[in-house]
């Protein structure tokens, strides 16, 4: 920030994209900065997952050559997917491709409304159920149509106070509350892999807010897997622990439904930009 001109606060150790945005947000609220310039990157290397560290690397060297050969943390999304996918459907019943079928489905239609989308800008992938129920297996029960798609983003974000923005051409979109929770530091120690931790941070931000799950019009949730936001819901209040599959099923989530979710296609079929890809789901809420 060399060239920029009176900069009163420019923190190192910048959290990832949804922490570093309310964190941002939090220095114009407590008089920081008057205006906050809250820029974010994602890259993904061609044909690898991350950016860096061993995921750059040209060589795959000790345990990586059995879990990151092709510079995927093949675990991890083992783990993040497989396990709370399994535990989910031998909690509340049902098959993978009939609680997880619509969510992928759902987010692929939405996708291919969005002009600068994954498919709409390299080939439409006009998914539909039977192409979801018969795609190539990766972990059993997950699917390939179940994982994210990588690619490289950017994003930049202005916050200004309220007071600030009333001046501004176009009409803002406030950030009234933030909330977040950690329920763990890796998944094989949580108490449970159907719970995220999004009822406690959904607590705090709609508190903050002072709004509740019967008050919002659009949701974009996180949804690098598709089992994520099949637990988001219920755990944000907007359907009954179990119930987010069906959710999906009967429609409520499509665009003309009572709760649209992801608008621009998600990370399944818009795009995961890099570790956090809440960015995308960000702009498009303001967007929204």
């Amino acid at each position: 920030y060399k060239d920029l001109t009176n900069v009163t606060y420019a923190p190192d150790g910048v959290p990832d994209i949804g922490e570093g945005l309310g964190m941002a947000a939090q220095a114009v609220a407590e008089g920081k900065c008057k205006v906050a310039l809250f820029i974010y990157t994602a890259n993904n290397l061609e044909g690898r997952y991350r950016r860096g560290g061993e995921a750059a690397s040209n060589e795959a060297r000790g345990n990586s050559q059995w879990n990151h050969t092709w510079g995927a943390n093949v675990i991890d999304m083992q783990l993040w997917t497989t396990l709370p996918m399994v535990e989910y459907l031998n909690t509340y019943g049902g098959t993978w491709e009939d609680v997880l079928g619509p969510i992928v489905v759902n987010e692929h239609r939405n996708g291919l409304m969005n002009d600068w989308s994954f498919y709409v800008q390299n080939g439409a992938a006009h998914l539909t159920f039977e192409d979801y129920a018969n795609s190539r297996p990766i972990t059993n029960p997950a699917h390939i149509w179940d994982y994210d798609r990588p690619v490289n983003a950017a994003g930049a974000f202005i916050i200004t106070s309220a007071e600030r923005a009333r001046d501004c051409k176009g009409k803002p979109a406030y950030v009234l509350g933030v909330g977040e929770k950690h329920t763990h530091e890796f998944i094989v120690c949580a108490e449970s892999l159907t719970q995220f931790g999004a009822e406690e941070s959904g607590r705090d931000a709609y508190t903050m807010a002072g709004v509740g799950p019967a008050d919002i019009d659009v949701a974009q949730l996180y949804d690098c897997f598709s089992i994520v936001p099949v637990i988001e819901l219920a755990e944000l209040g907007f359907c009954k622990r179990g119930e987010g599959g069906a959710f999906y099923a009967d429609g409520h989530a499509d665009i003309g439904g009572k709760l649209p979710i992801n608008t621009h296609g998600g990370m399944l079929s818009h795009a995961h930009a890099g570790a956090t890809g809440g960015l995308l789901g960000i702009i498009e809420a303001v967007a929204q």
